[in-house]
C-alpha cells in the first residue's frame, strides 16, 4: 500500500508537472500568435496530441481559431470553436467568452449563414461590459458593422466601424487602428459624406510609407471611389499610383471598370470586366457587374447590349433586394431570441411572481389587439378605395394623352399602352368583387399598381436614353437634373403638368418643377407651352420624329 500511494503520488506530480508545461507553450504561442500567426499554427500543431485537461484543450482552441482567422485561412467546421465555447462558457471570464462567440460566428460567416453568425455576434456583444480586451471587442464591432454594411444599413455599419475604431485606439493598435479608419472612410462614403471620406483618407494617406502591402491595396481602392463621386479631376493620377504599386494578379477589375467609366474608356471598361469574369465567374450572378457594362455599351451608344445587360441587371438587383429584406427580418427576430435565452436564467428565478403579471397583461394585450386588428382593417379598406380612386383618375389622364397623340404620334406610346393595360385590368378586378367588398386578389392588384407606378416613370427614361440620346444630352448640358429630364420625358409623350402628379408620392413635386425647368431652358413664365416647346426641341433633333 506504502508503494501504491507513493506512485500515485509520483504520477500526480507529473501531470501537474505536464500541464504546467503545456500552459506555459499556450502563453508563448498567444504572444507570437499575432505578428506570426503561420508559426504560431505550426506550434500549436506540434503540441495537439500532449494536450490532456479540458482546459488546455479549450485554450488551445480558442488559439488556434485566432491564429486561423489572422493567417486568413477560412475554416467552416465548427469542431473547432465548439470545444472552446462549450468550456468557457461554463469557467471563462467574459473576456473568454467574447472570443469563444466571436470565433464560432466567424465559422457560420465563413459558411454564408448569415443568420447564426449574427446570433453569436449578439451573444458576444453581451459580454462587452463586463470585458477588458479591447482588441476582442474591436474585432467583434468591425464584424458587425461588415454585417450592417452589406445589409445596406449604413447608420449601424457606421455606428459599430466607430465603436471598433475607438476600441483599437485604446489598445494602440497601429494596423487596426488604419484598417478600422478604411472602413469608417467606405461608411462614409456609402452615407454620402465626402468631407468625413477625405479626412480619414488623409490621415491614412499622411502614413502611406509604413502601410503593408494590403493595406496600402485597401487605402487606394478607397481614394479611387472617393475620386470617382467626389473628385474625378484626380482619378488618373491615382489610378496610375494604384497600377503601380499594385501586382497584375491583384488588380481589382471591377474597380478598374468603375475608374474607365468615369474617364469615358468605355471600350477599355468592358475589357476590365470581361477580364473581371475570367478571374472571378462568380459576378455572373452580380447585379453590379450588369449594371458597369450596361452604363459603358449606352455610353458607346451600343444600345441593344446595354438594353440586354440593364435588364439582368434589374433582375438581378430585384433578388438582391429582396434577400437583404428577408435576412434583416431574421437578424431582428435572432436578437430577440437570444436576448431572451441569455435572461432565462433570471427569468427562472422570478417566473412564478411574474406569471400572473403576465397573464394579466396578455388578456389585455389579446383586447387591445383585436381592437387593433378592426381598427386597421377599416384603415385599410379607406385607403385601399382612395388608391383605387387615385388609379381611375390616373387611367384618365392617361387616355387623354394617348388622345392627344395624332395618328402617327410614336414617342412613348407603348410605354403609356402597357400602364394603361394594367390599369385597366385592375379595375377590371375591383368591379367584379362588387364595389366595397374588396376581394384579396383585387386589393393586392391595387396595391401592386399603386406601388409599381414609378415604372412608368424608369420605362420612360431609359426610352428616351436608348432612342433619343441627343435630346437627352441637351437638357443635361442645360442643367437639368434626373429628375426634371424624367419630367420633360413625360411631357413630350403627351402627359400634362397634372398627370405628371400621379407618378410621385409628392403630388406638387412634378408641378412646382416646370418653373425651374423654364428658366434653365431660357423660358420665361408665359412664353410658350412647355410640352409644345419640348416637342418642338426633340423634332429639331430626330426631323423624322413624328411628334
Amino acid at each position: 500500500m506504502k508503494y501504491l500511494f507513493k506512485l500515485s503520488l509520483i504520477l500526480t506530480l507529473v501531470c501537474a508537472i505536464g500541464c504546467d508545461r503545456n500552459l506555459s507553450k499556450l502563453d508563448e504561442i498567444s504572444l507570437i500568435l499575432d505578428k506570426e500567426p503561420e508559426l504560431a499554427i505550426e506550434r500549436l500543431n506540434n503540441i495537439r496530441h500532449h494536450l490532456t485537461s479540458q482546459s488546455e484543450k479549450a485554450r488551445y482552441s480558442l488559439l488556434m481559431s485566432m491564429a486561423m482567422d489572422r493567417a486568413y485561412i477560412d475554416y467552416t467546421s465548427d469542431s473547432l470553436t465548439s470545444v472552446a465555447l462549450e468550456y468557457y462558457l461554463k469557467y471563462g471570464s467574459a473576456d473568454e467568452k467574447l472570443k469563444a462567440y466571436y470565433f464560432h460566428a466567424l465559422v457560420f460567416g465563413n459558411r454564408g449563414e448569415r443568420e447564426t453568425e449574427m446570433e453569436y455576434l449578439v451573444r458576444a456583444e453581451h459580454q462587452v461590459p463586463k470585458a477588458r480586451d479591447h482588441i476582442s471587442i474591436g474585432r467583434l464591432y468591425a464584424a458587425c458593422s461588415a454585417i450592417y454594411y452589406t445589409m445596406i444599413d449604413n447608420r449601424k455599419s457606421l455606428e459599430y466601424a466607430k465603436k471598433a475604431l475607438e476600441q483599437y485606439k485604446l489598445a494602440q493598435d497601429g494596423d487596426r487602428i488604419l484598417r478600422a479608419e478604411l472602413r469608417l472612410s467606405d461608411c462614409f462614403n456609402r452615407a454620402d459624406e465626402p468631407d468625413s471620406v477625405k479626412k480619414y483618407l488623409n490621415l491614412i494617406g499622411e502614413k502611406l510609407n509604413t502601410l503593408n502591402t494590403d493595406l496600402k491595396l485597401e487605402y487606394y481602392e478607397s481614394l479611387l471611389v472617393y475620386d470617382r463621386y467626389y473628385c474625378k479631376d484626380d482619378i488618373t493620377s491615382d489610378l496610375n499610383a494604384y497600377l503601380n504599386f499594385c501586382p497584375n494578379e491583384d488588380i481589382n477589375w471591377k474597380q478598374m471598370a468603375n475608374c474607365y467609366i468615369a474617364l469615358g474608356r468605355n471600350e477599355e471598361a468592358i475589357d476590365a470586366l470581361d477580364t473581371l469574369l475570367k478571374c472571378s465567374p462568380k459576378y455572373k450572378d452580380d447585379a453590379s457587374y450588369y449594371s458597369l457594362r450596361s452604363e459603358a455599351y449606352a455610353a458607346l451608344r451600343e444600345f441593344e447590349q446595354a438594353y440586354c445587360n440593364h435588364t439582368k441587371y434589374s433582375y438581378l438587383s430585384d433578388s438582391l433586394s429582396m434577400a437583404i429584406y428577408s435576412h434583416d427580418t431574421k437578424y431582428l427576430k435572432e436578437r430577440y431570441e437570444n436576448v431572451v435565452l441569455l435572461r432565462n436564467e433570471e427569468i427562472k428565478a422570478i417566473g412564478i411572481i411574474l406569471l400572473s403579471v403576465v397573464i394579466v397583461i396578455c388578456l389585455l394585450a389579446v383586447i387591445v389587439h383585436f381592437r387593433r386588428i378592426a381598427k386597421l382593417r377599416q384603415m385599410e379598406k379607406a385607403e385601399l378605395l382612395n388608391q383605387y380612386d387615385a388609379l381611375c383618375s390616373e387611367k384618365t389622364e392617361l387616355e387623354m394623352a394617348i388622345s392627344r397623340m395624332d395618328g402617327s404620334s410614336l414617342i412613348g406610346s407603348e410605354v403609356i399602352r402597357e400602364r394603361l393595360k394594367l390599369l385597366n385590368s385592375v379595375i377590371a378586378g375591383y368591379v367584379n368583387n362588387q364595389g366595397d367588398d374588396i376581394g384579396v386578389k383585387a386589393a393586392n392588384a391595387i396595391k401592386k399598381a399603386t406601388e409599381n407606378k414609378d415604372d412608368l416613370l424608369k420605362s420612360s427614361k431609359l426610352y428616351f436614353k436608348l432612342l433619343y440620346p441627343k435630346f437627352i444630352e441637351y437638357l443635361e448640358e442645360k442643367g437639368l437634373n434626373e429628375d426634371e429630364v424624367t419630367i420633360c420625358c413625360m411631357y413630350c409623350m403627351g402627359l400634362s403638368g397634372k398627370g405628371l402628379k400621379y407618378y410621385t408620392k409628392n403630388a406638387r413635386h412634378y408641378i412646382d418643377c416646370s418653373m425651374p425647368i423654364r428658366r434653365k431652358l431660357g423660358l420665361a413664365e408665359h412664353d410658350t407651352n412647355l410640352n409644345i416647346y419640348l416637342r418642338k426641341v426633340l423634332i429639331g433633333f430626330y426631323p423624322r420624329t413624328n411628334a
